[in-house]
């Protein structure tokens, strides 16, 4: 995988009927997966904590920079930002996979360069299950 294209992503959201539309592309700041491990005290000699197996809470948070692909694209983000909306989304790693589950848009903002060409961030959580598919 090339370290300049892992850093390109398409956004795109699902329309129902396995079809998908290309929102914008983004150059991420910031792209995590984390794990919250579940943590399973047990008094030993050692008084070494464990943690309990493939248990904890998972997340993935996204962030960045990019232009908007889709004449609807605005909208949509904006409308999902302001009702607070989950929305299912497919993020788009080139020469990786692709990541897909329900988001929710934590951050929403615009920017025009002076050559009349607006920029965007863009910052989204996931809302449950991610899956992911390799490329």
């Amino acid at each position: 995988m090339n370290n300049v294209l892992a850093r390109d992503l398409l956004v795109q959201i699902d329309e129902g009927g396995g079809r998908y539309r290309a929102l914008a592309g983004l150059r991420a700041r910031r792209f995590d997966l984390a794990a919250s491990p579940a943590e399973r005290v047990q008094f030993t000699a050692h008084r070494w904590r464990k943690f309990q197996p493939a248990s904890g809470a998972l997340s993935m948070r996204l962030a960045g920079d990019g232009m908007l692909v889709s004449a609807t694209g605005p909208h949509l983000l904006q409308q999902l930002f302001i009702e607070g909306g989950v929305a299912a989304l497919r993020i788009i790693v080139p020469d990786f996979g692709s990541f897909s589950g329900a988001f929710l848009v934590t951050e929403l903002a615009y920017e025009a360069r002076e050559d009349d060409i607006v920029n965007w961030r863009l910052a989204v959580q996931s809302n449950g299950e991610v899956s992911f598919a390799v490329a």
